[in-house]
C-alpha cells in the first residue's frame, strides 16, 4: 500500500497532507545531525517520543540504513534539502 501512495504523491495526483494514509505503516522524516549535536538531538527523541519518535539511527558516514530496500533508496536520491 505505502508504495501506491508515494506513486499518487510523487506524480501530484495526491496534493493534501500525508499523514495517516498508510493504515499501519509509518511516516517519517529524515533528519541529518551534524556530529556536535547528534546526542543531544538523541536525548531529546528518547524525552519526546509522540513529538518526535526515533525509527533509526546510522553511523557517522553511514549513508544509509543497513535493510534500506533499492525502492527507498531511489526515492532518498531524489530528495532536496529544505534549506
Amino acid at each position: 500500500m505505502p508504495h501506491l501512495f508515494r506513486q499518487q504523491v510523487r506524480s501530484k495526483r495526491f496534493t493534501g497532507p500525508t499523514a495517516g494514509h498508510c493504515g499501519e505503516f509509518a511516516q517519517a522524516n529524515l533528519a541529518i545531525i551534524p556530529s556536535a549535536y547528534a546526542e543531544d538531538f538523541l536525548r531529546f527523541c528518547v524525552r519526546n517520543p509522540k513529538a518526535c519518535p526515533l525509527l533509526g539511527v546510522v553511523s557517522p558516514r553511514c549513508f544509509a540504513p543497513k535493510k534500506t530496500d533499492r525502492r527507498r533508496k531511489r526515492h532518498f536520491s531524489r530528495v532536496r534539502s529544505s534549506s
